[in-house]
């Protein structure tokens, strides 16, 4: 048993818990990364339709810009139904808070696999929410439309997936 910085012991039998992994932080800090991506694709493309020169994006958030020769403004929706977009950025959120929390932990917590149960849970909403408007997405191409999932919906999927393993290898290696 040595001594840490400033005389305080250090080793299983030391007050205030014990040191824990460099794999738990290094967890922790991937899945605050990958929480801030996925917080950002919130506000990136997620569909993209093309029509007779016509081109308009969808982002996560429900801004549609209108990309065209002819003087159209970009719309804001007035319906008030809860975008995807909003789902997500807050399952980012919350998990990103908690891998902060996690990261700023250098001794073994139980908010360790706390986080992780979040990441893993949150991981596994962000790709159900993603494999669903992927499909709503192709499934509204038409013979007159031509309809592309945008990449911040793909940034969303993969990273909700990473988030997940990301989840799962915390709780596993918790310690």
């Amino acid at each position: 048993m040595g001594t840490a910085g400033f005389g305080s012991p250090q080793g299983p039998g030391a007050p205030g818990g014990t040191r824990m992994s460099g794999a738990v932080s290094l967890i922790a800090a991937l899945t605050l990364l990958a929480a801030l991506i996925v917080a950002a694709a919130a506000f990136l493309p997620w569909g993209v339709s093309e029509a007779e020169g016509i081109k308009v994006t969808v982002s996560g958030m429900g801004k549609v810009s209108v990309d065209s020769s002819l003087d159209i403004q970009d719309i804001t929706p007035d319906n008030e139904e809860l975008k995807d977009g909003v789902l997500t950025l807050i399952i980012a959120i919350v998990v990103a808070v908690f891998a902060l929390v996690s990261v700023a932990i250098r001794k073994v917590s139980a908010m360790h696999p706390v986080s992780g149960i979040l990441a893993l849970l949150g991981g596994l909403a962000l790709a159900l929410i993603a494999f669903a408007d992927i499909g709503e997405i192709n499934d509204a191409s038409s013979a007159f439309t031509e309809h592309k999932v945008g990449y911040g919906l793909w940034l969303t999927l993969g990273f909700g997936i990473v988030m997940a393993i990301l989840g799962l290898a915390g709780i596993i290696k918790r310690r």
